[in-house]
Parts: structure tokens; sequence; C-alpha cells
């Protein structure tokens, strides 16, 4: 499998696992932000992060919320934490 792939696969993997804790069930796109279009919120960046830590062996640190875009000032996409996990595995 490739990074893209795997990345992918963790990112969804974590935000239906935070989705469904939370009772929801909204349609989950690359379009779609967690923070605003998918009911997250901020605070659920973290624990987030430490799912995708886990899965990927990946380490993101405390001062990264994945679902933030702090140079954008802005939430990310979905499609944008694909992007940001996987350079991120890319990196090392």
């Amino acid at each position: 499998m490739n990074i893209e792939a795997r990345s992918r696969e963790a990112v969804v993997s974590a935000l239906v696992q935070l989705l469904e804790r939370a009772g929801d069930r909204p349609e989950l796109t690359e379009k779609a932000r967690p923070v605003g279009d998918l009911g997250l919120e901020s605070v659920d960046g973290i624990e987030f992060a430490c799912a995708l830590e886990d899965t990927l062996g990946l380490k993101i640190g405390d001062e990264v919320n994945p679902f933030i875009d702090d140079v954008e000032h802005r939430g990310r996409t979905v499609r944008e934490i694909i992007d940001y996990v996987s350079k991120r595995l890319i990196d090392g």
C-alpha cells in the first residue's frame, strides 16, 4: 500500500471513530472540514492526532493540531489532512 493510501485509510478511520463517538454520521468527503462541516471541535484534533500516531507510528507532536492550518488560520479539509499526513510520513 502506498503512502497516500495508508494516510487516507488512517485519516478516514480515525475520523469515523470520532464521529461515531459523537453520535454523528455526516457525509465524509475530501472537501469536508472536521471543524465546522463534520461537527467536530478543534480539541478533537488531539485525540485524532493520537489515533494517527498509534496507527501509523507517526510522531505529530503536541504543538500541531491536524484539524487546523496554523499558517492559513483556518480548518483543514479532509484532503488537506491526508496530504499533511502523507508529507509527514515521507519526511519521517
